[in-house]
């Protein structure tokens, strides 16, 4: 799975309030779920409070805190009991992922080259939302990231040298594993996807703001 999903199980490994909540029965179990979707949700607002610092370093920490809190999100509605507005709640909250990371994404895009590695996390964690939540995922978001997933295959066909293309490339085999898996699922379920999902007002805006120098973290300009 590449050094992206190790450092997924890694990090997973701090995440114990629904795998804990096996431990305690009833109403405490249910309220305890209930409280670690709160403080999930807490969590990204803070995060994608704006104004926003975009740069590599902001960009690269935020987007695996806001894939690890929808991770957790998720876990906790699987096991929460099945109620009538489950539907229209994980709807809700793919709406929310779409919105986090398109913004990832654009901010990706303007502020590292194409196969470079923190911009192909952003794609492996959005491909990971993807399978988790493949009974509501859309087709416009899947076809972003096999778009970005084909174009990046072409940019490393054709560049005689890159440095970490190994990492990338295993990047690459990730997001394409995620895709064909959530697209399994959704066969599986029965389900047509849909080119959209339902707009929730927010204040978090859907693409960064343009810097005047996008620069990595060993100075470079980005923006060419």
């Amino acid at each position: 799975m590449g050094h992206h999903m190790k450092k997924k199980e890694k990090h997973e490994e701090g995440f114990l309030l629904p795998e804990a909540a096996h431990m305690i029965a009833g109403p405490q179990r249910a309220a305890m779920q209930v409280r670690s979707t709160e403080v999930c949700w807490e969590w990204i607002d803070a995060i994608e409070r704006t104004p926003r610092a975009v740069d590599t370093r902001a960009i690269s920490s935020s987007q695996l805190s806001i894939y690890y809190a929808y991770h957790t999100i998720c876990r906790v509605q699987e096991r929460m009991p099945r109620k009538a507005t489950h539907s229209q709640t994980r709807m809700e909250t793919w709406a929310r992922i779409t919105q986090s990371f398109s913004y990832l994404w654009a901010a990706a895009t303007q502020l590292w080259k194409a196969y470079e590695l923190d911009r192909l996390d952003i794609l492996c964690s959005w491909s990971y939302l993807c399978f988790q939540f493949a009974d509501v995922v859309t087709d416009e978001v899947l076809g972003v990231i096999e778009a970005s997933k084909d174009s990046t295959k072409e940019v490393l066909s054709s560049v005689i040298v890159v440095e970490n293309s190994h990492q990338a490339n295993q990047r690459l085999l990730t997001v394409e594993r995620n895709i064909r898996d959530t697209k399994t699922i959704v066969e599986k379920l029965g389900r047509r996807i849909n080119a959209t999902v339902p707009i929730i007002p927010t204040d978090v805006p859907s693409s960064p703001p343009t810097a005047k120098k996008w620069c990595g973290a060993d100075g470079r300009d980005r923006t060419s």
